[in-house]
């Protein structure tokens, strides 16, 4: 089977918060999985050389833009598509996505100005957009799951809550 992995946010020089647990994700992933074909997609050419475990990975820059999602239904193509955050492309549908939910800060801290407050408005219609045509969603905990469902209407059954892992350090 070839997976397809949306490697996004990446790129930064010191991965925090959502970039590093994506990164170390999907290393994880890597490490265990020595029977599946990998495709790491990027919006762009990373600024150091990726190093994952493994060797049944190759990498798939789309490139910039707007709709840089949207440039998977050219790329290489997978099987099944893993979305680290819950966007899907606006105007090309894979056939088998899975979307991994984190958190929905936007409904529990309230915008600072009427900028964020309309971004986030915009936001929260793409990510209701894309979590209803996801085949899949993984949630990384039970009280994810019930914000997926509360807020966006998301059917229990179509939610697995698969915890995070842990990684020492320091």
């Amino acid at each position: 089977m070839t997976i397809g992995i949306v490697l996004h946010p990446y790129g930064e020089t010191k991965p925090g918060g959502l970039a590093r647990t994506i990164f170390e994700w999907t290393s994880g992933l890597l490490r265990n999985d020595s029977n599946n074909e990998y495709i790491i997609f990027l919006k762009h050419e990373p600024f150091t050389k990726l190093t994952l475990p493994g060797n049944n990975w190759k990498i798939y820059v789309l490139g910039g833009g707007v709709f840089w999602l949207n440039k998977l239904k050219t790329a290489p193509q997978a099987d099944v598509y893993l979305f680290q955050t819950p966007v899907l492309p606006l105007f090309w549908e894979p056939k088998n996505s899975v979307i991994i939910a984190q958190d929905f800060p936007y409904f529990y801290l309230p915008p600072h100005n009427l900028k964020e407050l309309i971004r986030n408005y915009f936001v929260r219609q793409y990510h209701k957009y894309s979590l209803s045509r996801a085949k899949a969603i993984i949630a990384v905990s039970k009280s994810t799951k019930k914000d997926l469902a509360r807020f966006f209407s998301i059917a229990e059954d179509k939610i697995t809550v698969i915890y995070m892992g842990f990684k020492n350090i320091c």
